[in-house]
């Protein structure tokens, strides 16, 4: 079972913006009039898509780098046939955009927490995986919203904790993945706690996304997910 614990958040799917990544929308086609009959088709009658320019500031000519967490199934993992080939919706959506581009990929995997910096320190040219925006991000990488996500939190099946809102975590031990949104949320949630009279949530940080083997095994943790 899931509880949603917070909703609407956009996501990072670029850190560096690329302007014209669409093509340009077909023409609409006008009703067919009995008084008018169809023209023939003709070559140079049919609509042709406005050419994209790839970007010019790349740290390699010719290749767009991409810096990813590839722990994010099914965002981006790798293929369970290839453990070297990253497969998912963000791999897949980056690739169709080098090849729009027709330029060469190249995914650079890097821990989630690095991500930012290895934009900031021009190890890639963008950062194409599930990351929340923020006002923190917006002050060193600008970004594109593609989808909406939410926190969930992850419990045996049945609930047998009740648990429902983030007041009802107080006293309980939780795990997250470090570095990202949750980390505050869950933070502003324990705070909320301590506020409240209750006592603090107790929360275990990994470096990747918790594994739900800690809430099928019995153990106590509840995963606090996100995406990013």
């Amino acid at each position: 079972m899931r509880t949603t614990v917070k909703r609407g958040f956009a996501l990072i799917a670029c850190m560096a913006m690329i302007a014209g990544c669409s093509g340009t929308a077909a023409p609409a086609t006008a009703s067919p009039s009995a008084a008018a009959p169809a023209a023939s088709p003709s070559a140079s009658s049919a609509p042709t898509a406005s050419p994209i320019a790839a970007p010019t500031s790349l740290i390699k000519p010719g290749e767009l780098s991409n810096c990813v967490d590839i722990e994010y199934s099914p965002m981006e993992f790798f293929a369970p046939t290839d453990p070297t080939k990253p497969v998912g919706f963000d791999v897949e959506a980056y690739q169709a955009v080098v090849k729009e581009f027709g330029l060469t990929e190249k995914i650079v995997n890097t821990a989630f927490d690095g991500l930012i910096p290895a934009l900031q320190a021009g190890r890639c040219d963008i950062v194409w995986t599930a990351l929340y925006i923020n006002d923190t991000r917006l002050k060193v990488a600008d970004a594109v919203p593609y989808f909406k996500s939410s926190h969930q939190v992850m419990v045996p099946a049945g609930n047998p904790a009740a648990i429902k809102s983030a007041l009802d975590l107080c006293g309980k031990t939780i795990s997250i993945q470090s570095g990202g949104l949750v980390q505050e949320a869950s933070k502003a949630a324990s705070d909320a706690c301590v506020a409240a009279g209750k006592a603090a949530i107790k929360v275990q940080g990994y470096p990747k996304v918790p594994d739900d083997a800690s809430t099928q095994s019995g153990r106590p943790t509840r995963p606090w997910r996100t995406s990013g």
